[in-house]
């Protein structure tokens, strides 16, 4: 079966590649067994295309791609946790379509911030993972 998770040991890599966050990171783990693909799929294009930038501990904006959008998210770490809105304050539709449908926003801006936050922690040595049980078949 191409491109799916199966089992097996596998060690994490030296440096995490955004290609490689769906096979390590928790929230992207836990989304593919809820058959959320397309969430998964649009937070790696945002990540492979630079759109998310943090500023400090609780604020991610992601930026427009000329040619497919022009609106600006910003992603905002709450007590509540993460929350996506528009740069004129209305909520982000996927995530509220999410809260709405399932009692829990997600959508692919949080999760991409989530990943931008993963991938730079593992890359500076900020957390260390153990193996995990994830590979992908080709």
């Amino acid at each position: 079966m191409k491109n799916s998770i199966q089992p097996s040991q596998v060690e994490p890599p030296e440096i995490m590649r955004i290609e490689q966050i769906k096979f390590w990171e928790e929230h992207t783990l836990f989304l593919a067994t809820q058959g959320k693909k397309a969430i998964i799929e649009k937070a790696e294009k945002l990540l492979n295309n630079n759109q998310i930038s943090q500023y400090g501990t609780a604020l991610w904006v992601c930026k427009a791609r000329e040619g497919y959008n022009s609106t600006i998210y910003n992603i905002s770490l709450t007590e509540n946790g993460l929350v996506c809105k528009k740069s004129n304050g209305a909520m982000c539709p996927g995530f509220n379509k999410e809260l709405k449908d399932n009692g829990a926003g997600v959508c692919s801006h949080t999760l991409a911030a989530e990943q931008f936050v993963f991938m730079n922690k593992f890359n500076s040595r900020e957390i260390i993972l153990p193996t995990k049980l994830m590979k992908e078949e080709k």
